[in-house]
């Protein structure tokens, strides 16, 4: 019996002990000097532990965050850190951003990507004015890799970067190729309502600069055709007629720009005559491509029916086919064809304007027709004239 009962008195007597202790650990006194103290010693959990319980309670929440990312990155807990990161930028975003913009230069590949994405999802736009400027900054350091850093971190950025297009502009001019490429690698990215006339002008002066690195014209050709830019189309015909590599990538992005618009079509209309047969046919394309919104085209294409290059002739006769009846506007086109010397142009002129219900409208060229040399023509036109 008395064993048991001094077993049973030193059992309370531990038991005492131990909770007099956790009092002791549970009454600590929460401080961020305190989360700091643990920090520096490299004491994790319990710096943890003290940045968590300031967070509950709502203290110094922006600062406690910003520390918290700080452990995690050391601990490797990447996504725990950002998440931290991003809590702090939520709330004041000056004590985590200058460390978040040099984290876009880790050499650690998941965090450098953390890092910019977690930029790039700021919503104020106050901040994100301050981090494009800071990384404007570092685009104008003296260091290659902090150029090409900021370049990715800002292109991340897309259109929300068009207000510094300027900026980015006036670095490619005073950069290195390598540097000027890796900006037209991407500079699409960034162009909005505000500012793509601004970048179409200086690629187009690029592209058309004969004494600029060809690599660099190639790749402002590429930036173009991202831009989807059919106003530069015809700069882009007019580079197909060179003898060098920019030829094929011009054709490439006249492919991936697509078709112009109808209001466009006068301005690739004297393309038909130029003396490169390619160039013929590359307009040719694109009319045929565009059916009856290049209608308007109808006698100028018929005048290739005749062309010395077979390729170009069955490329017209194509094009006719899939624009189909030509339209009210090409009408005085076709009225001037009915005096052409090839009978066979004439034949198809009268053709066309038959087809569109338009005889009445040239009447007395058609009359004048029926005293044609050509036999065929006299009597097309004494059919057309009795239909």
């Amino acid at each position: 019996m008395y064993i048991w009962r001094s077993l049973f008195n030193m059992m309370k007597y531990f038991l005492l002990i131990s909770f007099v202790c956790f009092g002791l650990v549970a009454c600590e006194q929460v401080s961020m000097d305190k989360a700091v103290e643990y920090q520096n010693k490299g004491m994790y959990n319990k710096a943890i532990h003290n940045y968590s319980e300031l967070i509950k309670k709502g203290k110094d929440v922006a600062q406690a965050q910003k520390n918290l990312a700080d452990i995690y990155l050391e601990m490797g807990k990447i996504k725990e850190a950002f998440d931290s990161f991003k809590a702090s930028l939520n709330i004041t975003p000056s004590f985590a951003l200058d460390e978040i913009i040099t984290l876009t230069s880790s050499g650690n590949k998941e965090i450098r990507e953390q890092a910019i994405k977690t930029l790039t999802e700021i919503s104020n736009e106050n901040t994100k004015k301050d981090i494009l400027d800071r990384l404007v900054q570092k685009l104008n350091s003296n260091e290659f890799h902090d150029k090409v850093d900021a370049l990715e971190a800002i292109f991340a950025f897309s259109k929300d970067a068009a207000g510094i297009s300027d900026e980015i502009l006036a670095v490619f001019d005073k950069e290195k190729p390598v540097i000027q490429n890796k900006i037209l690698a991407e500079l699409f990215k960034i162009t909005g309502e505000s500012n793509s006339q601004k970048i179409i002008d200086k690629l187009e002066m690029i592209i058309q600069d004969t004494e600029e690195n060809m690599l660099i014209r190639v790749s402002a050709v590429d930036c173009l055709a991202n831009m989807k830019s059919k106003k530069s189309l015809t700069k882009l015909i007019n580079l197909t007629k060179e003898n060098s590599a920019i030829s094929s990538s011009a054709k490439s992005a006249i492919e991936k720009i697509g078709l112009p618009s109808r209001e466009q079509v006068t301005e690739f209309v004297p393309y038909l005559q130029d003396p490169s047969s390619s160039v013929r046919l590359i307009v040719l394309k694109i009319f045929s491509d565009m059916k009856s919104e290049a209608n308007d085209t109808v006698p100028d294409i018929i005048l290739l029916l005749k062309d010395k290059n077979k390729a170009v002739k069955d490329a017209a006769k194509a094009a006719l086919e899939n624009i189909g009846v030509a339209s009210q506007n090409a009408l005085e086109g076709l009225s001037s064809l009915l005096d052409n010397k090839d009978v066979d142009i004439k034949l198809r002129a009268l053709n066309e304007i038959v087809e569109m219900n338009a005889v009445n409208q040239v009447i007395d060229k058609v009359r004048q027709l029926q005293q044609d040399p050509n036999k065929e023509v006299r009597k097309y036109a004494q059919q057309v004239i009795e239909s």
